[in-house]
């Protein structure tokens, strides 16, 4: 076409020159350049339209190939997610054709059913399963549950989703996971949270678990008896819930005291406020603290009379020794040596129910049976009571022995003590009257009596003497003295030896306390024990490094007709020994440069005095201690302070 136009304007130019017509000329000329520049511009819009078309090409190639990757991308992760999950995946169509299995479904079957019918393929069956849900993925539902499989015996969580398709189907797709452990887990899981709140349950304390606005997501039944109202308590912990909430710290907690009145007694709470970790609740557990409460008011009214029991002795022998020091009348001074006596033993007893206490509460008590003379044993306690009964003048002692002496095994320390404690406590209560002690040995069990007509016992008390620091009266305008832990003490000491005590009491009227102690009484004859001492002088070496105690005991054994060899330290001791053969040796065990220990040890060693028997003497009180000693040598044990007639009785029966 373009030239066709070129060829009609160069025609018309040729025919304007020739009839030398100017105007055919200039037509020509301006069509001629006009076609020039339509040629150049139609070349340039051509290159423009072919730039145009070449940079929409790029782009859309661009966005292909970036489409094309999205899908390849999509696609693979779509792949990597099903290769990689750990369960089985099959999708099936509409017609119930199995379209895809995952590599772990197709090994679980044992081949790839693609193509075949699920319910024959999977389930063996000519038709659709009884519990097939296609129905409902159909209609566009997603369809979860658990089952237990029959072929292995797991548990498989099954989900069956729509799959839609392009052309307006619906395929069903399937995925399967074990969870045959998380079940088992969740079985435990289970026990365990019903164990925990059984122990939660069944315990003392009081639990609630609250979230961060204090509403009440838990709380044990002993809380809900206590509190049958939540709000009471709420309205009371709530000012320091706040300040708990407050404080950024995970493992602070809040500790507050309530007092509470139940039933018209009063309840004393001890709280703790404890937030949870890795979540936003709180544990407010309580403790009833009540008897805790009771007991430190009875251990501080126990200090109080304790401090009271013992100045009391200690001021009578301190005044009493002024007294017997400035007095000349012979008669005076042995009425006030008899009254130092009666507050040393007193003071002594206390003493000794303080250290038998801790033992008793320590764990450290054990039975040291040994054979014994019944009557013997009793002379030895009436012996130690009888200068109180004559000072109280109105109170009249009565022990009656046995006719015919026996010999029994137990503790003997222990039944003195036992029997010690029950005459101290009937000498507190009885101002006038008797106080008779009985004792017999029956099938194997021996069976003491003590009576008194003192102020007796109210029934409704009686329970509770044998209880730590109990007393019927303790106010501070009692009447009578005395810690609470005597009758504690000897109830103890029963029950340890396998006895038990018994109480029959009427106020105003007296008390009468019966215990039962099974003994070994198998050895009824005993060669004549009421006959004198053997006549012949016996040899006892003294090892104590206090005078005063040396100077004591030298006095007390001199009288029973006993040479007595003092030595102040071990060293000596065994310089002594090398020399001389004594019948029996007291060692004390705290001695300067070789101690008690090491004595025993060269005594043992020595062929002339390994058989020489050694009583250890120490203030070191407990069961080990005594344990120690005898397995270091000694053939046994006093410990200090000790009851002149007990170490007199104890040194007798190795003479």
């Amino acid at each position: 076409m373009k030239k066709i136009i070129f060829a009609l304007i160069i025609l018309f130019l040729i025919i304007g020159i020739h009839l030398k017509n100017n105007i055919i000329n200039v037509f020509s000329i301006l069509f001629l350049s006009i076609f020039a520049f339509y040629i150049y511009f139609s070349k340039k819009c051509e290159q423009r339209k072919d730039s145009l078309i070449k940079e929409y090409e790029d782009k859309l190639e661009d966005l292909n190939q970036k489409k094309d990757d999205e899908i390849f991308e999509k696609n693979e992760l779509y792949r990597i997610a099903v290769e990689s999950f750990d369960g089985y995946i099959y999708i099936c169509s509409d017609d119930h054709i199995i379209k895809y299995m995952n590599e772990p479904f197709i090994k679980r079957t044992g081949r790839d059913a693609t193509g075949e019918k699920c319910y024959k393929a999977l389930h063996d069956l000519e038709k659709p399963c009884s519990f097939c849900v296609n129905d409902q993925v159909q209609k566009g539902e997603t369809v979860r549950w658990e089952t237990k499989s029959p072929k292995d015996n797991k548990w498989y969580y099954i989900v069956n989703t729509p799959l839609y398709r392009k052309d307006g189907s619906i395929w069903k797709y399937a995925f399967i996971i074990d969870v045959t452990e998380k079940k088992e887990i969740n079985e435990i899981l289970k026990k365990k949270e019903l164990e925990y709140r059984q122990l939660i349950e069944n315990q003392e304390d009081l639990i609630v678990r609250v979230d961060k606005e204090m509403s009440l997501k838990y709380c044990s039944k002993k809380f809900v008896k206590l509190f049958p109202d939540y709000s009471d308590f709420e309205e009371f912990i709530r000012p320091n819930f706040e300040k708990v909430k407050k404080d950024n710290s995970k493992h602070e907690k809040m500790i507050i005291n309530q007092e509470i009145k139940k039933r018209n007694q009063r309840v004393f709470l001890n709280w703790k406020i404890i937030p949870m970790e890795k979540i936003e609740d709180y544990l407010i557990v309580g403790r009833d603290i009540t008897q805790i409460k009771k007991a430190e008011q009875l251990k501080a009214e126990f200090l109080g009379n304790v401090s009271h029991e013992i100045r009391t002795p200690m001021t009578s022998i301190v005044g009493y020794s002024y007294l017997a020091e400035k007095t000349s009348e012979k008669e005076k001074r042995n009425r006030y040596l008899t009254k130092i006596s009666i507050s040393s033993e007193r003071l002594l007893l206390l003493l000794n129910d303080i250290i038998d206490l801790s033992r008793i509460e320590a764990g450290d008590v054990e039975i040291n049976k040994e054979l014994f003379s019944v009557n013997e044993l009793f002379s030895e306690i009436y012996s130690r009571f009888k200068k109180e009964a004559e000072f109280k003048e109105n109170t009249e002692l009565i022990f009656t022995f046995l006719k015919d002496d026996i010999i029994i095994e137990s503790d003997r320390e222990k039944i003195i003590k036992v029997i010690s404690n029950l005459l101290s406590n009937s000498f507190k209560f009885t101002e006038s009257g008797f106080i008779r002690v009985g004792f017999n040995v029956e099938n194997n069990n021996l069976i003491i009596t003590v009576s008194d007509s003192g102020i007796g016992i109210p029934e409704s008390k009686i329970g509770e003497i044998f209880k730590n620091f109990s007393q019927v009266d303790a106010s501070r305008t009692r009447k009578f003295g005395g810690t609470g832990i005597g009758l504690s003490i000897t109830g103890k000491f029963v029950d340890l030896l396998g006895g038990d005590v018994k109480v029959s009491s009427f106020e105003g009227k007296g008390s009468t306390f019966e215990v039962n102690i099974p003994v070994n009484a198998e050895c009824l004859q005993v060669e004549d024990v009421n006959e004198k001492q053997d006549e012949k002088t016996h040899n006892i070496l003294i090892v104590e490094d206090q005078k005063e105690i040396a100077i004591m005991l030298e006095e007390v054994f001199i009288k029973e007709n006993v040479i007595v060899n003092l030595e102040s330290d071990g060293e000596s001791a065994v310089k002594y020994l090398k020399e001389n053969t004594p019948d029996l040796i007291l060692l004390d065990i705290e001695l300067p440069g070789m101690d008690g220990f090491e004595v025993v040890k060269n005594i043992k060693k020595d062929k002339n005095t390994m058989n020489i028997p050694v009583i250890a003497m120490t203030a070191y009180a407990n069961e080990i201690d005594r344990e120690e000693c005898i397995e270091s040598g000694f053939s046994d044990y006093i410990a200090k302070p000790f009851n002149l007639n007990h170490i007199i009785s104890k040194v007798r029966n190795y003479l």
